[in-house]
């Protein structure tokens, strides 16, 4: 099902794409020459005379050229950037791509595995294959929900498919298994438990240990869920706040309505046991987290004794803890429980200017009467000193081109993070005549990164 040469694809994308007429700009992204796409984007961008529209279509054209004739370092970094909803845009590029027999080939396959433009099983075949990156690809796609319902021949292939996944959880390839573990994550299957959590203690890779740990509150099985309190123990807190998460997905249930018996029994009740008791203990990142999880999609009015506490614990850390955790729990607080509103509103005129930026910026994304005021304070927070560049982000990100002179430096800067960063927002302030430039940025990452900026403007 491979092509074996590059040039077969390249023709095939060129008509997917249709050709390389239109204007010099389209021409020159078409074509793969970056010197000549810089020269007429520079010129453009200096006449200021390209639409969103235009933008669009050029970022489309640069960006599907580049993921059709990705190799080496240089397509593998361009590749690794595209968020989900990128993915969907360039669909038709990946799939072209991932015709081919290479690393990229599978690296291609796999954005569109994660994007969930494959179906379960797609290929499932491919755990055979001898090359890992293949054999990631098959691991990945053993990704079908558990059935506790299957029987006959579909409780068999469950189970046959678990196998795989555990046996896959062992291969001597980080990909593959991170592949299998991302499949367990989505498939839920309880038989995975075990292997699961034998991932999370010993996987010599730290993001596999992490991914061990989501599938592990997915699974949710009682063995599950106190395997993760094992794991607590001695985790550091990156993983601690993993496992929160964990937690959190591991403590939701259909038949919410069944109380939980005290000790619990049941494993969503052991997970809110956890979460309670952690949530109570003080003021840092794991109470806040713990607590956020507890009233994730809980409706106040139904709320629960424990439920209420964990309210107060958040809005107790929204006007009382370290800055990180503050900014996190107001950035992350359900504005759907009013008190917490009620802190967040009050946190516009804090003090830390840190705190008063994430509670004007959540203000101001949330719109209504307080949009127009948080605006005036974030552009006075913008002027200087501490949380001005944040209060400038925050406002470029909600469109406000009065930004776009302050940030305009950082197109140029050195660091890759920040030229991408920069690009993105004057994306985001639809200011595409200052960002049309980094498409022929000397770095692909930021490249790929600008280039779906643009092409996620509205209108």
């Amino acid at each position: 099902m491979f092509k074996t040469k590059l040039a077969s694809g390249l023709v095939l994308a060129t008509l997917t794409l249709g050709g390389c007429g239109g204007s010099v700009a389209m021409q020159a992204a078409s074509s793969g020459d970056l010197d000549a796409l810089r020269t007429e984007l520079d010129r453009r961008a200096k006449a200021n005379d390209v639409d969103v529209g235009e933008a669009k279509n050029i970022a489309h054209r640069m960006l599907s050229r580049q993921i059709v004739g990705a190799k080496g370092n240089t397509g593998e970094r361009t590749l690794e950037v595209l968020p989900k909803a990128c993915v969907l845009r360039v669909d038709g590029a990946l799939a072209e791509r991932a015709k081919l027999d290479d690393e990229l080939a599978a690296l291609a396959m796999m954005k569109r595995i994660d994007a969930g433009l494959e179906g379960e099983l797609a290929y499932a075949a491919f755990v055979d294959r001898a090359e890992p990156h293949w054999r990631a690809v098959g691991a990945r796609t053993l990704n079908r929900p558990f059935d506790a319902d299957a029987h006959g021949k579909a409780a068999e292939n469950q189970a046959k498919e678990a196998r795989w996944r555990q046996d896959l959880l062992v291969d001597s390839s980080t990909l593959v298994r991170r592949g299998a573990l991302l499949a367990a994550t989505e498939a839920g299957h309880p038989g995975d438990t075990r292997a699961v959590l034998e991932a999370a203690r010993l996987d010599p890779d730290e993001d596999n240990r992490a991914i061990a740990v989501e599938a592990l509150g997915a699974i949710g099985t009682r063995e599950a869920v106190m395997g993760l309190k094992d794991l607590w123990d001695n985790a550091d807190e990156d993983l601690r706040l993993t496992i929160l998460k964990a937690w959190g997905a591991a403590s939701v249930e259909d038949d919410v309505d069944v109380p939980c018996n005290t000790p619990p029994q049941r494993s969503a009740c052991v997970a809110r046991y956890h979460l309670r008791r952690i949530s109570e203990g003080g003021a840092g990142m794991d109470n806040l987290l713990a607590s956020l999880a507890m009233i994730a999609g809980v409706d106040p009015e139904a709320r629960t004794t424990e439920q209420g506490n964990a309210a107060g614990v958040v809005e107790r850390l929204i006007d009382e803890s370290s800055t990180r955790v503050r900014v996190h729990a107001i950035t992350h607080a359900p504005v759907a429980w009013p008190r917490l509103m009620v802190a967040i509103e009050d946190a516009k005129n804090d003090d830390n200017p840190l705190v008063a930026v994430a509670a004007n910026a959540r203000l101001l994304a949330l719109g209504g009467k307080d949009a127009t005021s948080a605006t005036k304070k974030l552009k006075l927070l913008a002027k200087e000193g501490v949380g001005a560049e944040e209060a400038r982000r925050a406002l470029a990100a909600a469109g406000d081109a009065s930004q776009a002179k302050v940030i305009d430096p950082d197109l140029a800067n050195p660091s890759y993070e920040t030229r991408s960063l920069a690009g993105e927002l004057m994306a985001q302030m639809k200011q595409v005549n200052r960002a049309l430039p980094l498409l022929a940025d000397r770095d692909p990452a930021v490249r790929s990164r600008v280039a779906c900026a643009i092409l996620d403007i509205d209108g």
